[in-house]
């Protein structure tokens, strides 16, 4: 696998990154379709999807659209690492040994992706629900209800995330239990009312 031993975060955070005219006003079409505030809402989803396709596409040959810094397009340093660790892992056969490479490769990548995007948008008849569901089912989210369980993955404690009847429930530790009743204890984390962002405290054991 390639290294990049010369890009770092902060390299990454303030150089920017542009696509082709034709990109960028698809990017501001799929952006209003969504609903999405920011521009780098669409450029995320866009690279996400062509990261998980894995196909190389061609450079852009005219970068004339708007700019999106790399902290805005990608987030914080962690942020930022991830999403190379992504890139270099799934494209192992790009050079990406200096900053100037990495931006043509995520240029191209935000350009193809947008065009696959816009694709999938029509094969879902332009609904968003079904557009959201493809997604997640191509992120390997279970969306069909059908009571999937994934693991915890360690010997003697139970399945920690269980998707059934369109409810993602979490559960905490091998007991998550009332001491009291006895009454088992989960959370439905996209029940209606719920906030996305939750902060457990106490021991596990």
């Amino acid at each position: 696998m390639s290294s990049a031993p010369n890009i770092l975060p902060s390299d990454i955070q303030t150089i920017s990154f542009r696509i082709s005219s034709e990109g960028d006003t698809l990017n501001s079409e799929m952006q209003k379709r969504l609903g999405l505030t920011h521009r780098y809402g669409p450029a995320r989803l866009a690279l996400a999807l062509a990261i998980s396709k894995g196909e190389l596409p061609d450079q852009p040959v005219n970068s004339s659209g708007r700019v999106i810094k790399g902290q805005q397009l990608f987030g914080e340093a962690f942020d930022i690492s991830c999403w190379t660790v992504l890139i270099k892992a799934k494209f192992p056969q790009a050079k990406l040994t200096t900053v100037r490479e990495f931006q043509s490769l995520v240029n191209a990548l935000w350009e193809h992706g947008l065009h696959e995007l816009d694709k999938v948008w029509l094969d879902c008849s332009r609904d968003p629900r079904l557009f959201v569901n493809y997604l997640a089912e191509n992120a390997g989210i279970n969306t069909k209800g059908d009571g999937h369980i994934i693991d915890g993955g360690q010997p003697g404690i139970e399945p920690k995330i269980i998707y059934a009847a369109n409810r993602v429930t979490l559960t905490l530790g091998g007991i998550s239990e009332n001491i009291r009743t006895g009454e088992k204890i989960s959370w439905d984390i996209n029940q209606d009312g719920n906030s996305p962002i939750m902060t457990f405290m106490g021991g596990m054991n």
